[in-house]
């Protein structure tokens, strides 16, 4: 069962949706007439509650800026994806993060009275496809981060992509 299905977006408009260069291929991929800079946003870190420095996806941009490649949110904290109803327009292909989440949270926001079930195994499965996609993410990062900071969020998302989609 989906348990989003009885939501109303509550942690798509809680928290900035953190993704990788996976994520960012899949939903270019779904809308190739949408330029992903409409719908990807640099979180500047100083925008980002981070227990350390030190976190893997940290992106250098123009030298000086550090943050993390994000979905754009409306002025309302809405995710970009995330209509006025609630609704996950990428549903089937959202980011790892999102299909993690409550799961990989120590303070989930569904309430309890959902009583939703934990399917294990498509849970092991969904975090081992993230752990693929996180190990090739800072593989991208740390090259980048290296040979190409002085360069701006624009440059980051081509280089991410190795392809033409953005």
């Amino acid at each position: 069962m989906n348990v989003c299905i009885k939501c109303d977006g509550h942690c798509c408009k809680k928290y900035a949706v953190l993704i990788t260069a996976t994520d960012a291929l899949r939903i270019a991929q779904a809308f190739p007439t949408l330029p992903p800079i409409t719908y990807l946003q640099f979180v500047y870190l100083d925008n980002v509650t981070l227990k350390s420095r030190g976190y893997a996806w940290v992106v250098r941009i123009n030298q000086t800026q550090d943050g993390l490649l994000g979905i754009r949110n409306f002025k309302d904290d809405r995710c970009f994806f995330l209509t006025k109803r609630g609704r996950c327009k990428i549903q089937q292909l959202k980011p790892l993060v999102c299909a993690l989440y409550p799961y990989n949270t120590k303070e989930p926001v569904c309430p309890p009275q959902w009583e939703w079930t934990f399917d294990a195994m498509r849970m092991k499965a969904i975090s081992q496809q993230y752990a693929l996609e996180d190990a090739a993410y800072r593989g991208k990062i740390k090259k980048w981060n290296r040979q190409y900071s002085d360069r701006d969020f624009e440059s980051f998302l081509h280089f991410i992509s190795g392809q033409n989609y953005f």
